[in-house]
């Protein structure tokens, strides 16, 4: 039960580091600059990017939440 344990927390704080990452790599949707627009930013050159980089935080968020409440589960079975 222990090594499971092990292995479910590890890939909990993988799960976490990697939204982290996948958090901090997405562009802002805020403008900073009133002229700016999005054709000077090259249109939809990196709304794709943007996209693939939303729908693969969603799901190691989903995947984060999972083992967190897998991890809470076998906390309470353990103390019993």
């Amino acid at each position: 039960m222990e090594l499971l344990q092990n292995i479910l927390t590890f890939l909990q704080v993988f799960a976490g580091v990697i939204v982290m990452i996948l958090v901090l790599l997405q562009d802002s949707n805020e403008r900073s600059n009133i002229i700016v627009s999005d054709a000077s930013k090259g249109g939809n050159m990196g709304s794709s990017k943007n996209e693939k980089l939303a729908k693969l935080t969603k799901r190691f968020a989903i995947v984060y939440v999972i083992l967190t409440i897998v991890l809470s589960a076998i906390m309470v079975l353990a103390t019993r």
